[in-house]
């Protein structure tokens, strides 16, 4: 119990993985630097999300992912960094996640030659949190969350505080800046230079509600068609022990289906073409 809640912990605190020298991975705090990217001003940390957060979205329509195909039959989303460093976006099994399972996918960032830098789980990325309240996430540093100038909500590299200054957005700083000496600047908006750009807001309650609908008619039509299934083999089986079976090939009650376009081998050796237990009116 004591490991789960320790894990549990750490996916909050800890949430992203940095590989080292000789493979060496090491949890640590979550990072925008590596693991986020600038799109039209704004910085994005869930590229299954659109900018507000009210949107489920497709990374490639959205964002510019491409499909790329990454040996052994996988598969993945790619966006090619300026610096040659790319992200790949992938579930667990090494496949393109469908956006309603964004929460099963893992963002990583990778070297030039193809090294992985850092990733870490969509589910566990943290967002800048708009509130007044310091005690709801105390990660949150609230004067680093609004832009000094217009009020925007900024990245604020707020994540333990490391960061000092107030911040401006990118739109705001060249405007603040043009006519104050580094004094003026400083006094005024704290040390030049440390300026956040928007920030993605966290996915909305709206769309986690729409996520959920649509798993679950998605889980039902599969549930749907898995009892289909069944029960066509088992029609298929009982027509093959009924008339097919003898002294000479025995078909046991559990005996393996299955199924084709045209029929079912049953037992793998035993063809039932399916208008063997079609009736009249499905002829």
């Amino acid at each position: 119990m004591q490991q789960t809640q320790t894990a549990s912990l750490d996916s909050v605190s800890l949430p992203m993985v940095v590989v080292g020298p000789h493979d060496h991975e090491q949890k640590a705090e979550y990072d925008p630097k590596l693991l986020a990217f600038s799109f039209s001003g704004m910085e994005i940390r869930n590229p299954y999300f659109s900018p507000s957060g009210k949107e489920l979205v497709d990374p490639v329509s959205t964002y510019l992912f491409e499909e790329e195909h990454t040996g052994g039959g996988c598969m993945a989303l790619k966006k090619v960094l300026p610096d040659g460093r790319y992200f790949l976006l992938t579930d667990g099994d090494g496949f393109i996640a469908a956006p309603i399972d964004w929460d099963e996918a893992t963002l990583g960032l990778y070297s030039v030659e193809g090294d992985t830098i850092a990733y870490c789980e969509l589910k566990n990325v943290p967002y800048a949190l708009v509130t007044d309240d310091a005690s709801q996430n105390e990660l949150t540093s609230l004067e680093r969350l609004y832009c000094s100038c217009c009020g925007g909500v900024t990245t604020g590299r707020q994540w333990s505080n490391r960061d000092t200054g107030y911040g401006l957005c990118v739109s705001c700083l060249p405007q603040c800046s043009r006519n104050q000496t580094d004094e003026e600047f400083q006094r005024t908006y704290g040390v030049r230079g440390i300026h956040f750009d928007l920030s993605q807001s966290p996915p909305g309650d709206e769309a986690v509600c729409e996520i959920a609908r649509l798993k679950a008619e998605v889980e039902g039509t599969a549930n749907d068609e898995s009892q289909d299934s069944a029960a066509l083999q088992a029609q298929y089986l009982a027509w093959a022990r009924e008339n097919l079976a003898s002294d000479d090939m025995e078909i046991p009650e559990n005996a393996n289906v299955s199924l084709a376009e045209r029929g079912a081998f049953v037992e793998a050796y035993v063809w039932v073409p399916n208008d063997a237990i079609k009736g009249p009116d499905d002829l």
